[in-house]
């Protein structure tokens, strides 16, 4: 049989293990709760900045679809004075313009003769309408365009 000096050793190197084992796991356990809680933060930090995404998308979709709207529009105006502008170059359509002649006054003798045309803009006057009518409206358009922004993703 052993001796009580041999037992003793035993019984300190099996507490010391134990007791080297004990803490280990009590170390061990403390970084797997701090490892698990790191990751539960960044867990919700991953969702949060999942939300976000999914907003900036969507905001982004929304952008686009008004962007499109817009551009649609501006293209459809400049389309219908394109139009305008060919029709009263072909004479199908004319300007009505709000236009007095001045008077002559009757005692004095004429200097020509009347010619019976209508008062009628100069070549020159009608491409400045149209192009003051196309800044009008494309201005127009991109002002409510603006405004839709400002209301829908600077206002929010």
């Amino acid at each position: 049989m052993m001796n009580l000096r041999g037992r003793l050793v035993i019984t300190g190197l099996v507490i010391a293990a134990a007791s080297l084992l004990f803490t280990s796991a009590k170390y061990y356990r403390a970084q797997y709760l701090q490892e698990k809680k790191h990751n539960q933060l960044l867990g919700a930090e991953l969702v949060e900045v999942k939300h976000t995404l999914e907003a900036l998308h969507l905001r982004n979709k929304a952008l686009a679809e008004a962007d499109a709207r817009y551009i649609r529009e501006l293209d459809n105006a400049k389309t219908t004075i394109e139009e305008l502008e060919l029709n009263v170059a072909t004479g199908r359509q004319r300007l009505q313009l709000a236009a007095t002649c001045p008077r002559v006054p009757p005692a004095a003798p004429a200097s020509g003769v009347d010619d019976g045309a209508t008062p009628r803009l100069t070549h020159a006057a009608e491409q400045d309408y149209f192009a003051l009518r196309g800044g009008i409206t494309a201005a127009t358009i991109q002002i409510k365009a603006l405004q839709e922004y400002i209301r829908t993703q600077c206002l929010k």
